[in-house]
């Protein structure tokens, strides 16, 4: 009876224990966490090591053996499920998005057609994942999303200002915008198809004086731009600048680059002789005249 009862107790811990340790990786604490998680792995970690059991090995206490066995059971538990957290994420991040009401929805639109979802109230949340496909400025859900209670329509349109959803059944709201979240760091193609070289080129944001990186590209040559600020407060309005030798020994610029849209949606810049061609991920393209 010691023996089925301590396996019942273990089991016990182990599932608390991974609830907490997959919050913690996925969300972060919740209340539900603090109040009930947490209090009954701990009832049910020191109950599984304190029921005695007998052991054949002489030198090793019959408590302490069963402290063994729940410290490496937990052990393999996290790593279990550090891998499988892995393994979900490992794609970069393409599009980062957020909408909040009296619950909220946080999406991450990976590169590999995966997406993460984050729902969250006040007591906490839960994570999904699922299968996108990006077909110009529309998303189409391969597996169900959840806002609240009720699933939203597969198909959802981006936008400047974020992504518009709609929901199957109206729960609360039959509707809404999800806000992009702008992130610090992307890579873009930058393509000289003039005759110049283009000089001093950068992309800063329009609050800051901070200089991310400044390149140069020849003619009919393509490089790799590294945007990457250190723990900005992001608005989406970029500025550009760029200098085209021969033409003007100052510095020309762009505000309010991409009318709204974050960096990361951008695949390349290409300077051309009339105009600036902003490639989107979306199939779309912004035209910008030189300055």
């Amino acid at each position: 009876m010691r023996l089925i009862a301590r396996i019942i107790f273990l089991i016990l811990s182990l599932v608390f224990g991974g609830l907490i340790f997959q919050e913690k990786i996925e969300l972060g604490f919740g209340l539900l966490t603090f109040f009930l998680f947490i209090p009954c792995f701990v009832i049910s970690s020191l109950i599984s090591i304190l029921i005695p059991t007998k052991t054949k090995i002489r030198f090793v206490h019959k408590r302490l053996s069963g402290f063994f066995v729940w410290f490496i059971s937990i052990i393999s538990l996290i790593l279990i499920l550090t891998s499988i957290h892995s393994l979900r994420n490992w794609s970069p991040v393409l599009i980062s998005t957020k909408f909040s009401w009296e619950e909220g929805v946080d999406i991450q639109f990976r590169e590999n057609g995966t997406y993460k979802a984050v729902n969250h109230d006040m007591f906490g949340g839960y994570s999904t994942y699922g299968r996108y496909e990006l077909k110009d400025s529309i998303i189409v859900l391969k597996d169900k999303l959840k806002f609240g209670m009720e699933n939203m329509s597969d198909t959802l349109r981006v936008t400047k200002s974020g992504i518009s959803f709609k929901m199957d059944v109206p729960w609360r709201i039959s509707e809404g915008k999800m806000s992009f979240e702008y992130m610090p760091k992307t890579k873009i193609d930058i393509i000289n198809n003039t005759e110049n070289d283009i000089d001093s080129i950068s992309i800063e944001l329009s609050y800051t004086k901070q200089k991310v990186s400044t390149i140069s590209v020849k003619p009919k040559q393509s490089i790799t731009y590294n945007f990457d600020m250190k723990n900005p407060y992001v608005n989406g309005r970029y500025i550009l600048t760029y200098k085209i030798k021969d033409q003007s020994n100052k510095k020309n610029e762009i505000r309010n680059l991409l009318y709204g849209y974050p960096l990361e949606t951008v695949e390349s810049i290409e300077f051309e002789e009339e105009y600036i061609s902003l490639n989107l991920i979306f199939g779309q393209k912004i035209i910008r005249n030189y300055r």
